[in-house]
């Protein structure tokens, strides 16, 4: 092949890549913000009940809420892309009882796994559900390892030590820093006693 059109077709891909990690860490900010956007407002805000309508906090949707507001966008764009991709006459043609059965069950699967992670991310913030996807992977290779036999080359390994330096950078810094929500502690004026 081309060694040109190739090297182009890597960039490509690295270029999908970046921007779908980029738009996942977004996805997951933004559900965060409608699931806890307390969390998203500064200390002085939240001090001088500025954070919401009449000084109240802002209101948190629940994980249902959110996925009630997200579901049709993301049906009608997967949607979209099935018909500009596929041929909808020869999907038809194959569909049998079974296959209309293991896309329901896939459906299924997918609705559960969406509304969990919501609620994932209501329970750990953007972040840490960022990292614990990341983690994820780690976890399922040491699974393959362990039970498979499978065998870990040097640039994974760098790789797993990479992300595993970076969560305890991560969980280190955010164990050093105060809590948005819990208000500096005010000094006490000194009270003469004599």
């Amino acid at each position: 092949g081309d060694p040109g059109k190739e090297d182009s077709l890597v960039l490509f891909g690295l270029l999908f890549c970046t921007m779908s990690v980029f738009l996942r860490a977004v996805k997951a900010v933004l559900q965060d913000q409608l699931l806890e956007p307390s969390a998203y407002a500064s200390r002085v805000d939240l001090e001088q009940g500025k954070a919401g309508v009449n000084g109240a906090s802002p209101p948190s949707l629940s994980p249902m809420h959110v996925w009630a507001l997200t579901a049709p966008f993301c049906t009608l764009l997967a949607f979209a892309y099935a018909v500009t991709t596929e041929s909808l006459t020869s999907a038809f043609h194959e569909l049998t009882p079974t296959s209309i059965f293991f896309v329901l069950i896939s459906c299924l699967s997918a609705t559960i796994l969406n509304v969990l992670g919501l609620m994932s991310v209501k329970q750990l913030g953007a972040s840490s559900m960022q990292i614990v996807g990341k983690l994820n992977t780690i976890v399922l290779l040491a699974l393959s390892m362990g039970f498979w036999g499978e065998s870990m080359p040097k640039e994974v390994l760098a790789g797993t030590l990479f992300v595993l330096l970076g969560v305890a950078i991560f969980e280190r810094g955010g164990s050093m820093r105060p809590s948005k929500t819990t208000p500096p502690k005010q000094s006490q004026p000194e009270v003469d006693r004599s």
